[in-house]
């Protein structure tokens, strides 16, 4: 989608008494645009429908790994897939994969299909257009994976996260201001199979530090980005704009 009139839109709201950028990265693209300052409000995620406790993770004979999101080249589905294929290769056979999400074009998702079938990978990897219950799909896997060429902000990381599932995400975009390597997730180079798997193969053999970084996740989803910390903030910023005024 584009803006229609860019140029003016750009102007009307360079104009603006604040505007707000949904993460760091985001506020690095438009500030140029807008040839002004931006205010940085990480979006809010409603913390109680995501928010899962009475889970285990890593205990299962099978790693169950999620990615969720339309299929489109941009959401980096394939990255996962040929991951799960150098596992496999590695003799790492204990991991299975699952898809969720539309097929942004009907050529697209039939690519993706047909590279699992001729690839032999129908028993490692699930691929399912429709899901009515992600929150209990969440439940059952272990890995929660964010493949995006570029997010802007990266809202499935912090659902994942709620979920109390280990998070490993590419190194771009919001998603990398999201996770803190190491420390509440995993992050691996964008575009690259060979990496992610290590990064897999690392969280199945080193469960004690995916457990905690799976903590330190969820505890990070709920400090940084609910929505009552929105409020706060949007808040705080809708007062300071007010005092201009009155000033």
């Amino acid at each position: 989608k584009k803006l229609f009139r860019e140029k003016y839109v750009y102007r009307l709201v360079s104009k603006a008494s604040s505007v707000i950028a949904i993460s760091k990265d985001v506020q690095a693209k438009f500030e140029p645009l807008l040839g002004r300052k931006m205010d940085l409000v990480y979006n809010g995620v409603p913390v109680e429908k995501y928010r899962l406790e009475d889970v285990s993770r890593f205990e299962a004979p099978i790693t169950r790994i999620l990615l969720a999101g339309r299929i489109s080249v941009q959401k980096g589905q394939m990255d996962a897939i040929k991951a799960v294929e150098l596992l496999i290769q590695r003799g790492i056979d204990n991991v299975s994969l699952t898809l969720v999400g539309q097929g942004e074009t009907k050529e697209y998702l039939e690519y993706v299909k047909s590279y699992v079938k001729e690839h032999g990978l129908e028993q490692k990897v699930c691929i399912l257009e429709h899901h009515d219950d992600l929150r209990e799909l969440r439940r059952q896997c272990d890995i929660g994976l964010t493949c995006s060429k570029k997010e802007a902000f990266g809202r499935v990381t912090v659902e994942n996260m709620l979920a109390k599932m280990l998070v490993i995400g590419a190194n771009t975009g919001g998603t990398m201001e999201i996770i803190d390597d190491s420390h509440n997730g995993l992050l691996y180079e964008e575009g690259n199979p060979e990496s992610l798997a290590e990064r897999i193969e690392y969280a199945i053999f080193h469960k004690n530090n995916s457990q905690k970084m799976i903590e330190q996740g969820f505890t990070c989803a709920i400090k940084d980005y609910s929505i009552n910390r929105v409020v706060i903030q949007i808040l705080a910023l809708y007062k300071s704009v007010d005092r201009c005024f009155t000033v």
